[in-house]
């Protein structure tokens, strides 16, 4: 789980890199229905992780239907189909220790 978390914090270093600046995780699947891997993604990436509050949604589904719905000419945008399916998210935050804790073995994973 943190071997995972690790690559998440260097994919979005190097969006950091490239001024492409990222608010917040959406963690949707299996992962997200874990009781500790979202607090370890938000801990690692120091970003707040936001988790589906129905884990009963099928997002792939989902994603499909919204570019379908697009590519059909139904949603005049892609911004506008996913407004028709929104879903609610609940959010976790990371722990500000636990930061300290993962920076440091974040540097010893990258070496």
């Amino acid at each position: 789980m943190e071997g995972v978390g690790f690559q998440v914090k260097k994919i979005l270093n190097v969006l950091k890199e490239r001024g492409i600046k990222v608010k917040n995780i959406k963690m949707v699947g299996g992962g997200s229905k874990s009781k500790i891997w979202p607090n370890i993604i938000a801990d690692i990436t120091g970003l707040d992780v936001l988790i589906p509050e129905n884990h009963k949604e099928d997002f792939a589904t989902k994603g499909a239907a919204i570019i379908a719905g697009y590519g059909s000419g139904i949603f005049p945008s892609l911004h506008e189909g996913y407004n028709k399916f929104k879903s609610n998210f609940k959010e976790i935050k990371p722990d500000q220790d636990n930061i300290k804790f993962y920076e440091e073995k974040f540097r010893l994973f990258e070496k």
